[in-house]
């Protein structure tokens, strides 16, 4: 299996990805990171000799593989709260609250024929004429309009999901009749709210204890990054 060999000199760090390299050069060697690292060393160093525990470094006794260090942020460790105070007060929906939808039967009707079966919007559209027509002597009007306003009552829902949105970008620089067809096109981008979506992880009691909040970086005994947690996924 082929090795990476980290480019600096005098260093013997090799790995299986270029991946893992990137990680260890970005949390070893480069400048700033660099200093945060031999400082944190140091400090972890005259803990050990003196038995005490600085609150930033710790031993890694049920990590994966041998790692031997866990290196936090500095400053970025947050506001705690005293012991024993109370997670903020959360809505609980009502039983039988489908909003909003209005019953249980929209809701499985829309689940279906968006999740499940994928059903186009024009198929959607003549569905819902369809039950129209078949309900029109009773003066029933089907369960959705059409199919924006099925797509519109799914966004709306606040539990379990974030809605989408869009951006139209586009090639800002000068262009003319000769240029590429990429940079005369506009592009919708759909993307969830990431503040959003973070926000609704950070507030999941399902997730409580699941994972740390703080950043960090985990080193093996030869000081090769083996794990991170910045919140972005990476090591910045």
């Amino acid at each position: 299996m082929r090795q990476w060999q980290c480019p600096f000199p005098q260093c013997p760090s090799k790995f299986k990805t270029q991946h893992g390299r990137k990680c260890h050069i970005r949390t070893v060697h480069t400048n700033s990171n660099r200093r945060l690292v031999i400082q944190n060393l140091e400090r972890a160093a005259r803990t050990d000799s003196e038995g005490g525990d600085d609150g930033h470094s710790v031993n890694l006794e049920n990590c994966r593989g041998p790692a031997a260090q866990r290196i936090e942020h500095p400053y970025l460790t947050g506001n705690f709260l005293p012991p024993g105070t109370p997670p903020p007060p959360r809505e609980t929906p009502a039983q039988g609250d489908w909003t909003p939808f209005d019953s249980e039967a929209q809701f499985m009707l829309a689940d279906l024929l968006f999740r499940r079966a994928e059903m186009s919007a024009s198929n959607i559209d003549t569905l819902m004429d369809i039950w129209a027509q078949s309900s029109a002597e009773v003066n029933q009007p089907p369960p959705f309009e059409s199919h924006k306003h099925m797509y519109a009552t799914i966004d709306a829902s606040t539990l379990g999901d974030v809605p989408w949105q869009c951006s139209i970008v586009g090639f800002s620089g000068n262009v003319d009749n000769s240029s590429p067809e990429w940079m005369r096109t506009s592009y919708d981008v759909w993307y969830r709210d990431p503040d959003v979506v973070v926000s609704n992880m950070l507030s999941n009691p399902d997730f409580a204890g699941q994972f740390d909040l703080r950043p960090y970086i985990d080193l093996d005994s030869r000081g090769k990054c083996r794990w991170s947690n910045v919140m972005s996924g990476n090591i910045a």
